[in-house]
């Protein structure tokens, strides 16, 4: 029952030596989905998922990336300063994705 055994730690161990640095690279190849699954697993990765905003800066250059060059005629998300990039990040989503009522 060493490092790679059923009931052993050998695993964890290693991935709690991770520095965040490292795990956010991991997370950046990673769909936003997955990312937050691992979120409702580890603490660790919630912290890092949902508090730190490196990660979600991260995660607006690779699936919002600037348009270049910009659109004139592009409507701006109102507020889309405001709350940090996760709210960004989620406004442009709505943006992006819900595109009528469903009413």
């Amino acid at each position: 029952r060493g490092a790679g055994g059923k009931g052993g730690k050998g695993g964890r161990a290693h991935f709690d030596a991770m520095d965040n640095h490292l795990l956010e690279e991991f997370l950046r190849f990673m769909p936003l989905r997955a990312a937050l699954r691992m979120a409702c697993v580890d603490r660790r990765w919630r912290d890092l998922v949902m508090h730190e905003e490196d990660f979600w800066k991260m995660m607006l250059q690779r699936d919002f990336p600037p348009a270049s060059p910009p659109n004139p005629f592009a409507t701006e998300i109102p507020n889309a300063s405001a709350g940090g990039p996760r709210r960004q990040y989620v406004d442009r989503w709505r943006v992006q994705h819900v595109t009528s009522p469903s009413w």
